[in-house]
């Protein structure tokens, strides 16, 4: 399932809600190069067939999710998660409650930026979830209209085009989704050829 190219404002749910039966079905989920402002959750995952948002993830979800290059702001929380989250490249900025929140042990958070989310950029994170090479304490410095990155962005060329996850390539980003040594983290490209970026 793939979920692109969407601007999600003002949900007071989840801008995405993923709803876990506790079986996993082999769904996989590819949630890229949207905008998420104002939600409740922007990604919500939810456990026991739940669809009320209660912030508190899907601790048996294994689904594989795919969270990358989204851009997430003025939310209460970022995203909670399953078991399985791989977020890579996103943008993390003014949430009020926090970032990210309840991802299992088979989750990874590389290569996004977190500024202003309540000083909670994680918060009851498995310790065995891969974070590193990731940006804290910097203005990614956005077009307050379009969201595409300004010219000294710390976001500008900074994402990653392709992640390695335990000897495997588990996420390639195609070369005309972005211009430079590597994309933009976030939803937008500052100078996007790629005709699906929201609000290019």
């Amino acid at each position: 399932y793939e979920i692109r190219n969407n601007i999600f404002i003002g949900s007071k749910n989840d801008g995405i809600q993923l709803i876990s039966y506790d079986v996993n079905t082999g769904k996989v989920f590819n949630i890229h190069h949207n905008i998420f402002r104002e939600c409740n959750a922007a990604l919500g995952c939810m456990a026991d067939s739940n669809t009320v948002e209660n912030l508190n993830g899907a601790p048996k979800m294994d689904e594989r999710v795919y969270f990358y290059n989204n851009t997430v702001t003025e939310n209460n929380i970022a995203a909670t998660g399953g078991n399985n989250i791989i977020a890579v490249n996103n943008i993390i900025y003014n949430n009020k409650l926090g970032g990210f929140k309840r991802f299992g042990k088979n989750s990874v958070i590389v290569h996004n930026l977190f500024f202003k989310n309540n000083n909670e950029d994680f918060l009851e994170i498995n310790p065995a979830v891969v974070k590193n090479k990731n940006i804290f304490h910097k203005d990614p410095l956005l077009d307050k209209n379009t969201f595409a990155p300004e010219a000294k962005s710390p976001c500008i060329n900074q994402g990653i085009k392709q992640f390695i996850f335990e000897g495997k390539t588990v996420l390639t980003i195609p070369p005309d989704m972005f211009m430079g040594a590597g994309p933009d983290l976030g939803a937008v490209e500052i100078k996007s050829k790629y005709p699906g970026s929201p609000l290019r």
